[in-house]
């Protein structure tokens, strides 16, 4: 059973939350938090995705990604992949949300806050602070948007992929903290995050794990040459410049 966080650990994520950045603590405490239930999102009943028309969610633990499919729902590429503190979905406070783009879990389940779109919606008008924060937020999903497109255009799926797990590793690269670990991801969710099959991204983490830069537990993937990786990439780009 997954770990919900208390009180002070909220408060801690709402202070760092892109969308609450400038917002006082204590007007966090007494405002804005005691309107915000926390929910356990996962899979119930096999399902991959789920909807959010009535709530605007901000993540606590785990992660989530916005995705959208192709007409038989056979692929799948992520648009955007949330971590601790980040909301979703943006766009339905501006509005009707498009409802090619659709959320689900990465990993088995997902903690987060949610709050009723009409509640999130009268914050925005009341406070400039965070009518500020979410433009700045906004811009920052499309830039990650406009690195999609820009992997997808120039990239090859191994790279891709290698790409994709530096950027899980960030936290580590420059600490000591032991090898970086991705939990719970399937090969078909890693697929999606890097616009590619299943079957492709299966070869070619059998590749890394020949190469020992990886290895391949149950329900994990392990990085275990974080240097070996970031020169890959390195060598990549030189390649694609000439």
């Amino acid at each position: 059973m997954a770990f919900i966080p208390d009180q002070n650990e909220i408060l801690n994520i709402l202070q760092h939350s892109p969308v609450f950045r400038g917002i006082e603590p204590d007007r966090l405490k007494k405002k804005f938090a005691p309107a915000m239930e926390t929910i356990t999102l996962g899979r119930p009943s096999g399902e991959s995705s789920f909807l959010i028309d009535d709530y605007f969610y901000i993540v606590l633990r785990g992660m989530v990604h916005g995705f959208v499919s192709d007409e038989y729902g056979e692929r799948r590429v992520s648009i955007f992949v949330l971590k601790e503190g980040d909301g979703f979905d943006v766009l339905s406070l501006l509005g009707e949300r498009d409802r090619k783009l659709v959320y689900s879990c990465l990993g088995r389940k997902a903690i987060c806050l949610q709050v009723p779109l009409p509640t999130m919606r009268k914050w925005i008008r009341e406070e400039p602070q965070m009518s500020k924060a979410l433009l700045l937020y906004l811009a920052h999903l499309l830039a990650e948007l406009e690195e999609l497109v820009f992997d997808l255009s120039l990239y090859d799926t191994s790279t891709r992929l290698v790409k994709l797990l530096l950027r899980h590793a960030k936290t580590n690269i420059h600490g000591n903290h032991g090898p970086s670990i991705l939990y719970h991801l399937t090969h078909e969710e890693l697929a999606s995050l890097i616009g590619s099959v299943r079957v492709v991204v299966s070869r070619q983490v059998q590749k890394l794990k020949k190469m020992s830069l990886i290895e391949v537990e149950k329900g994990k993937i392990i990085i275990r040459d974080l240097k070996l990786l970031m020169d890959l990439i390195e060598k990549r780009k030189k390649e694609i410049k000439k």
